[in-house]
C-alpha cells in the first residue's frame, strides 16, 4: 500500500493532497455545493491511511473530500468536483470534512478548529457562501422531516436527541422507537421513522453542532 503526498493549494490554503493510486474509482460529479458536512473519523484511533482506506473497503471510494487532523494539517482525499460518499440524500450537494481522531473525550485542538475555519473560507471563495453543518444535525433533521410530515414533532424533544451522549442517547433513542411503535399505525413511515432515530450518533466527537464548535473557541 503506497500512498502519494501532493502539495495543492485552495484560494491560498495549503493542503496535502492524499492519494493511493493503486486504487481506481468511478465518480459521480458534484456541480456546485451548498453545504459543508462534518464528521469524525470514528470511534477507533486511526491513522489517515488507515481510515482512506477503511473508507474505500466500506463504500467503494474515500468518504469525504477532506480530513483535519490534531495539529490543524489539511488532507484531501478527493477532487473537490466529485461526489463523497458521506451524507444520506446530500452528497450531490456537499463538501465532506471528517475530523480526525475526534471523540467525545478528547477536545478539539485549536490548531484543528482553526483549520476548518480556513478551509471554510478557502471553499466559501471557491463556491460562494456555503451552509456548515454536522452530520448529527442533518441526521436529526431527517428525523424531524419524518415526524413534520406525520404531525408529530410535537411530541419529539429534538434538544434531547442532538446533544445527549452515550447511554443517555441510546436510552431516549430506545425509548423514542418505543413510542412511535406504539402511536404510530402506518407500518411503513414507522418502519422509515424507527431506522432514522437510530442512525442519530454522536458525530463530530462531542460537537453536535457547528456552533457547538465555534463556540468552543480557545
Amino acid at each position: 500500500m503506497v500512498f502519494k503526498e501532493f502539495s495543492v493549494y485552495l484560494n491560498g490554503l495549503h493542503i496535502v493532497y492524499l492519494l493511493n493510486p493503486s486504487h481506481r474509482f468511478e465518480f459521480r460529479m458534484l456541480k456546485r455545493p451548498r453545504m459543508m458536512v462534518l464528521h469524525d473519523t470514528g470511534p477507533i484511533p486511526l491513522t489517515i491511511e488507515d481510515y482512506y482506506e477503511k473508507s474505500v473497503n466500506e463504500l467503494g471510494q474515500p468518504k469525504t473530500h477532506f480530513v483535519i487532523t490534531d495539529t490543524g494539517r489539511i488532507y484531501q482525499t478527493l477532487p473537490i468536483n466529485v461526489c463523497g460518499n458521506h451524507v444520506r440524500k446530500r452528497n450531490d450537494i456537499s463538501i465532506g470534512v471528517s475530523l480526525h481522531n475526534l471523540t467525545p473525550s478528547k477536545p478539539m485542538s485549536s490548531a484543528m478548529r482553526y483549520s476548518l475555519y480556513k478551509l471554510r473560507d478557502a471553499l466559501s471563495v471557491e463556491f460562494g457562501s456555503l451552509k456548515v453543518k454536522t452530520h448529527r444535525e442533518l441526521l436529526v433533521d431527517d428525523v424531524k422531516e419524518l415526524t413534520d410530515r406525520l404531525g408529530i414533532s410535537s411530541e419529539i424533544d429534538f434538544t434531547s436527541l442532538l446533544t445527549l451522549v452515550g447511554s443517555e442517547l441510546e436510552n431516549y433513542k430506545h425509548r423514542l422507537m418505543d413510542w412511535v411503535r406504539d402511536n404510530i399505525d402506518e407500518p411503513l413511515y414507522t418502519e422509515m421513522l424507527i431506522e432514522r432515530i437510530g442512525e442519530v450518533v454522536e458525530c463530530p466527537g462531542g460537537y453536535p453542532t457547528y456552533s457547538s464548535i465555534m463556540r468552543s473557541r480557545l
